[in-house]
């Protein structure tokens, strides 16, 4: 019997030990993911994502000249070598049919100042419309980064009712100035906790 219980004992001594391992890993496994997340997204900082603009079917300019048709007629930008944009391409996905939604063109600046512009630009203007079709520019980032972006929309939508202008700045951190004072939320849950216990006062 003294045997048995000192080998369980010493099982329930490994187990303890194998549990704080576990928790280590998950924890740098979490931190390395946090990392990479953070990489991707900086490697993105000039990036913006355009939705809706047809395919070209036809001989109606090469997609550059076309994207900046649209900057320049859709949100008026004055073409200038701040605004020089170093690539652009469809997103990786098969050509779609007649009928379907185009593919979206990814755009990415010299400069980050230029993509942080034309960002501004379409949230005022609430979209661009350029030969007929309403088209989207968004910031282009990572599936995750924009899922935490999305969680800021009822927040968001709450300071509009309200007249209260706003900042989601990257990545994800909502700025607005309340009653003289200025906010900033990185959790959205916090966001509108706030403004609706202060909406009341």
């Amino acid at each position: 019997m003294g045997e048995a219980e000192l080998r369980i004992s010493q099982m329930e001594d490994k187990m303890g030990g194998l549990e704080t391992d576990s928790d280590i890993a998950g924890k740098k496994v979490s931190e390395l993911w946090d990392r990479v997340q953070a990489l991707e997204n900086h490697s993105k900082r000039n990036n913006v994502r355009l939705v809706g603009l047809k395919e070209t079917y036809g001989t109606d300019g090469t997609l550059e000249m076309r994207v900046k048709k649209v900057l320049s007629e859709g949100l008026g930008i004055v073409p200038e070598a701040e605004f020089e944009i170093e690539r652009l391409h469809r997103v990786s996905a098969p050509v779609p049919n007649e009928g379907q939604p185009p593919r979206a063109v990814l755009i990415r600046f010299l400069r980050q100042s230029a993509r942080e512009k034309v960002l501004r630009a379409a949230a005022v203007k609430r979209g661009v419309t350029w030969e007929g079709n309403r088209l989207s520019i968004f910031p282009d980032v990572t599936k995750e980064l924009a899922e935490k972006r999305k969680t800021f929309l009822a927040a968001k939508k709450a300071l509009q009712q309200r007249n209260v202008k706003y900042t989601l700045a990257f990545p994800a951190t909502l700025r607005f100035t309340w009653r003289g004072k200025n906010q900033r939320f990185t959790q959205a849950e916090e966001a509108e906790r706030f403004i609706n216990r202060h909406s009341n006062n």
